[in-house]
């Protein structure tokens, strides 16, 4: 469909679709830049960025809400695609008591995001609930509306449904098939394999087994004769739109652009933005307006194809794993991808449950994310990667390809999921060995892990070759083509995962599998001007991943103290106490509330919502892995909460009876009870009545004075704010 069929002795090789490709598209401006030689200065690399705006150098706006490229006519400036907001249509909520958003909660949400009304579609994986609002609202409109919710005492944590889109770029028509178009699995025009991944050097070794499964969780996958013995069963985790409406919201599924929501098909339907669909003029009504109008990607298919296309099979390329096998699992679909759909997938694919999907049959030992948005770590992200690592899950992310630098510290230069706590954060090399000049680089230690080829955006010979199809928007025939990206580094690093996995006698913690490939990864060249910060630790080398001795796992130690912030609140002060040079630590506070900082020996303070006993763990991490966990269970309480304002009735012989109801007595028994009733310009009667009283007859009032009553609550913490005063009253004789 859309073209013909290159064929040679190894079967089809491409397509040449009947309009003007990538590969058009990119020689066109390389023929307009007249700079010559290699193209380094940022005002030449800004010119080719703004030419290639189609090559999809792509992710979501610092606001944290997914947008496309704009079209290749648009502007761009700072070698970055210019992208637009996102509207947000859904929250991740999670409540104190772990059920689905109440309806008092809903109402909140319709309120504080300016809705007519919000309805609660399903309970996630890890608890939270995904809450559909009945009318789109701005990205800074749905993170003050979550800041805002997160207060109520009901709820753990609230988040806009963020959107996330692939970090693949630009096609071009490839050359040749074999495998010498794999210059980043050996580079043969250098005796040693140059800055490739040397995968040839390990294949004496190991080629995977089997039993060991990496997850891609992308955009599926398509029917390819390179990929067709090497798969297991996966699932499609794209969910229906929630499309805004007066009351309940319209599902539809207009991402998904299959016909269904989630299923048991992971194949890939196509992910084409039509001219129509971008300008917001096609029957949708809008919904894929200002995407960035595009042809189908087949981003998975050849994620895929680098970690497991068939070896020796006389066709096509080899995958790096090629005994290995992939599952699957589609989270991305037009235009991109919900953060609900990608948590979900993390967890089933690391073998966690997802309620309506079925049990996974084949739990991944490695996890490929070449996807990205921008942005610190999502609460329920982080989650379903602390989920996975508990089954001794490994988890890769790309960088991502904006070229500018991201820190997990930080709330606008982040890069999720690569800089979520526990993953291996992947950049893009060139052929020359140095950090290609689309990819995002660290500003502190441990933003990015190592780099991996990723291409340099110049096409056959520079760029990386996989598996692709011809379809310009459905499948049409398979093919093989180049691309480059951080999306296509990712997949080196996960398929050497699979390999060491293979080789392990026993599986290999996701710490020490990280350790090992800083260890052993090949040192940037001295012109790259990368640093261990900026770059990562170096270029993978699968073939010392498995030929050098493993390094020594030197752990630190986990410990931290806590104490009150006071007695009247429920907040608590923990300082971290570790020890062994942790780069940084991970929280978790037991209700829910995941923090992680890298910033070791600092304090930090967590507000519960409600008083009872909580298991608090910490644990302290570094290059060599995780030191073990330091669990307590601190009991959380505080004085008496608030009474409400007392009752009054005024009695005989200068007295009055106050009544109140009994408040939270945040964890600890009343004790007991202080009336306190007092007139402007007289001295104040004080009572103390006992924890049983819900009343109390105060005497020897001022006759003809005004007075007003108020009621505290005491713990054996002390006693608790005063409660609002009741309604005045004079003294009867």
């Amino acid at each position: 469909m859309g073209g013909s069929r290159r064929t040679s002795s190894q079967g089809p090789v491409g397509a040449v679709p009947a309009r003007p490709t990538m590969e058009v598209l990119l020689r066109t401006c390389r023929a307009r830049d007249r700079g010559g030689g290699t193209i380094r200065s940022p005002s030449r690399i800004a010119a080719m960025v703004t030419c290639a705006l189609a090559s999809g150098v792509i992710s979501i706006p610092a606001d944290g809400l997914a947008h496309a490229a704009a079209s290749s006519a648009a502007p761009n400036t700072g070698g970055a695609i210019a992208a637009a907001d996102h509207p947000v249509r859904r929250l991740i909520i999670a409540t104190a008591d772990g059920r689905p958003a109440s309806a008092a909660v809903n109402a909140a949400v319709a309120r504080l995001s300016g809705t007519r009304a919000a309805t609660t579609m399903r309970q996630l994986a890890g608890g939270a609930s995904l809450v559909a609002l009945s009318s789109s609202v701005s990205s800074s409109a749905a993170r003050a509306a979550a800041r805002a919710l997160a207060l109520r005492p009901d709820v753990i944590f609230a988040e806009p449904d963020l959107w996330a889109r692939p970090t693949a770029t630009s096609p071009v028509v490839p050359d040749d098939p074999s495998f010498t178009s794999q210059w980043d699995l050996w580079d043969s025009a250098g005796a040693t394999g140059g800055y490739s991944v040397k995968a040839p050097a390990a294949w004496g070794t190991t080629t995977g087994l089997p039993s060991i499964v990496v997850a891609v969780i992308d955009t599926g996958v398509t029917s390819h004769p390179d990929l067709v013995n090497q798969l297991v069963q996966g699932y499609d985790f794209v969910g229906l739109d929630s499309i805004p409406t007066d009351s309940t919201p319209d599902l539809q599924p207009y991402t998904a652009n299959d016909g269904d929501g989630r299923d048991g098909d992971p194949s890939d339907p196509g992910d084409w933005v039509s001219a129509a669909e971008d300008a917001g003029t096609d029957p949708t009504g809008g919904f894929f307006s200002s995407c960035g109008a595009q042809d189908s990607t087949w981003h998975g298919t050849h994620v895929t194809g680098t970690i497991v296309a068939e070896q020796d099979n006389a066709f096509g390329i080899s995958g790096i794993a090629p005994s290995a096998k992939v599952e699957p699992v589609r989270a991305m679909g037009k235009c991109g991808g919900y953060l609900s759909d990608i948590n979900d997938s993390i967890v089933w694919a690391s073998g966690g449950i997802v309620s309506g999907a079925p049990a996974n049959l084949h739990p991944a030992s490695v996890l490929n994310l070449s996807l990205t948005g921008d942005g610190p770590c999502p609460t329920s992200t982080q989650s379903a990667i602390n989920d996975a690592r508990s089954r001794g899950v490994t988890v890769v992310a790309a960088a991502g390809n904006e070229a500018r630098g991201v820190s997990a510290t930080s709330d606008s230069a982040g890069s999720w999921p690569a800089d979520c706590v526990g993953v291996i954060s992947v950049a893009a090399s060139t052929r020359a060995g140095e950090l290609a000049w689309y990819s995002n680089f660290g500003t502190v230690a441990g933003s990015v892990t190592l780099a991996a080829p990723g291409g340099d955006g110049t096409g056959p010979g520079g760029d990386i070759y996989s598996t692709l199809n011809t379809g310009t928007t459905v499948p049409d025939e398979s093919a093989f083509g180049w691309y480059f990206g951080t999306s296509m580094a990712t997949p080196h690093v996960s398929a050497a995962v699979a390999l060491m996995q293979s080789f392990a006698s026993t599986p290999l913690t996701p710490d020490a599998v990280k350790a090992r490939l800083v260890a052993t990864s090949t040192s940037f060249p001295s012109s790259s001007g990368c640093t261990e910060v900026r770059c990562g630790a170096g270029i993978l080398n699968i073939g010392r991943t498995l030929s050098d001795p493993p390094p020594p796992l030197t752990a630190p130690v986990a410990s931290f103290t806590a104490a009150r912030i006071s007695p009247s609140s429920l907040g608590l002060r923990f300082t971290d106490r570790s020890t062994s040079g942790p780069a940084y630590v991970t929280w978790s506070f037991g209700d829910g509330a995941v923090l992680a900082r890298q910033s070791p020996g600092a304090t930090v303070t967590h507000v519960y919502k409600v008083a009872k006993a909580y298991k608090i763990t910490l644990l302290a991490h570094n290059v060599n892995g995780f030191g073990a966990a330091f669990v307590r269970t601190i009991s959380v309480t505080a004085t008496p909460a608030t009474p409400p304002r007392p009752t009054i009735r005024t009695l005989p012989i200068r007295s009055v009876l106050v009544s109140w109801v009994a408040p939270v007595n945040n964890g600890l028994p009343i004790l007991r009870y202080l009336v306190r009733c007092s007139s402007p310009g007289m001295s104040s009667r004080f009572v103390i009545a006992r924890s049983s009283l819900r009343a109390y007859t105060v005497a020897g009032l001022g006759m003809g004075n005004r007075y007003t009553c108020t009621v505290t609550a005491g713990n054996a913490l002390g006693y608790g704010h005063i409660s609002g005063p009741s309604l005045s009253f004079f003294a009867k004789a």
